[in-house]
C-alpha cells in the first residue's frame, strides 16, 4: 500500500532521512518501521489488571481527580448553591 503525507516539515524530513540512512533503509521503509513500532506498542490490554496497570503508567502513578465533580462544586460555589 502507498501512503502520501503532504507538507512534512523540512526538519522532520531531514531527521527521517538521517535515521533511514543510519538503519540502511529507504525513507519510506523507515517511516513504515516507525509507524509499525508505534502501533505495536498500542496493544489493547488483555484483562482489567493490564488495563489498570496501563492507566497507572499513563498517569505516572498519580491518577487525576474527578474533573466533573470538581467542576460542579466550583459552579455551585459561584452561584451560592449548597449540597
Amino acid at each position: 500500500m502507498d501512503l502520501v503525507i503532504p507538507d512534512v516539515p523540512k526538519t522532520v524530513w531531514e531527521n527521517l532521512d538521517k535515521k533511514a540512512k543510519a538503519s540502511g533503509r529507504t525513507i519510506a521503509a523507515e517511516a513504515a518501521a516507525i509507524l509499525t513500532e508505534a502501533f505495536d506498542k498500542m496493544t489493547p490490554p488483555d484483562d482489567m489488571d493490564d488495563l489498570q496497570k496501563m492507566v497507572w503508567e499513563m498517569y505516572g502513578g498519580k491518577l487525576p481527580g474527578n474533573g466533573v465533580d470538581e467542576f460542579l462544586a466550583e459552579r455551585k460555589k459561584m452561584w451560592g448553591e449548597h449540597d
